[in-house]
């Protein structure tokens, strides 16, 4: 599912990168739920070219992997709790005019959360 992903980012089908994926829940998964999955890539440069593609697109849904359904896929930055809250005033001060660009920039960061 992860190669269906990046391809419909425009990724080169024989360039996936190397990533490690993990559903956040426990077995057995209860029917109808969609834990979320974090997506680590091996390598930084990989991880942002995976996510500035999906900032491009902002149109990827399970229809795109194969699912008979049109339901969004979102992709996030799999943040601490301090970055969020962070990242929420941020975005409250850019909303009211106080700065003109918000986004985070994790050096250390490699993962993803897909919903």
């Amino acid at each position: 599912m992860f190669g269906f992903i990046v391809t419909r980012l425009g990724c080169d089908e024989s360039k996936i990168p190397l990533a490690s994926l993990a559903r956040l829940a426990k077995s057995p998964i209860a029917v109808g739920s969609t834990p979320p999955i974090i997506c680590e890539f091996a390598l930084r440069a990989d991880r942002n070219a995976f996510y500035a593609s999906y900032l491009n697109h902002r149109d990827l849904n399970l229809s795109h992997i194969g699912f008979q359904n049109t339901n969004r896929i979102y992709v996030n930055e799999n943040l601490t709790k301090e970055d969020r809250e962070i990242r929420a005033a941020a975005l409250r001060l850019n909303k009211e005019g106080k700065f003109q660009k918000v986004y985070s920039s994790l050096s250390d960061l490699r993962c993803f959360r897909l919903i």
